[in-house]
């Protein structure tokens, strides 16, 4: 027997939670963006061989181009994979709780949620995946410009 398809209510309940999670993920994104960047390059730095000191590797980022803005590098791929990611996660994982509710309105067990929330993850990582490439290599190199 073929699952019905999701309901209108259905459709929109995901739609506010794909929304609220693309407003909060890009928002965390945005604010720790700083972090991401010192992070990437920190790695980068030490699979070269020229690995520095934190403030040493701050003081670099920010000389490469605008000053402590350089921080930001990558934030407009990062924002964009982590909104986008955030968004997809919580609309996939409501269809699918929705799904295994049925007409019944219960929620499943542990399991059950565990491997629907693995699955929603799974799909928003791979719908994101190019924007994560991206957002690296803004964030690693010089060339690349987040204007």
């Amino acid at each position: 027997m073929a699952a019905a398809p999701p309901s209108h209510s259905r459709i929109a309940d995901a739609a506010r939670s794909a929304a609220a999670g693309s407003v909060a993920g890009a928002s965390v994104s945005a604010v720790l963006q700083p972090f991401d960047t010192l992070r990437t390059r920190l790695q980068a730095d030490a699979t070269t061989g020229t690995a520095r000191p934190v403030g040493a590797t701050l003081r670099a980022i920010a000389a490469e181009g605008h000053g402590v803005s350089s921080l930001w590098r990558g934030s407009t791929a990062t924002v964009l994979r982590v909104g986008g990611g955030a968004g997809l996660h919580f609309f996939s994982l409501q269809l699918l709780r929705g799904a295994a509710a049925g007409g019944s309105g219960q929620r499943p067990q542990w399991v059950g949620d565990a491997a629907m929330g693995g699955t929603a993850r799974a799909v928003a990582v791979f719908a994101m995946c190019p924007l994560t490439t991206v957002k690296t290599r803004m964030e690693a190199r010089r060339r690349f410009r987040d204007r």
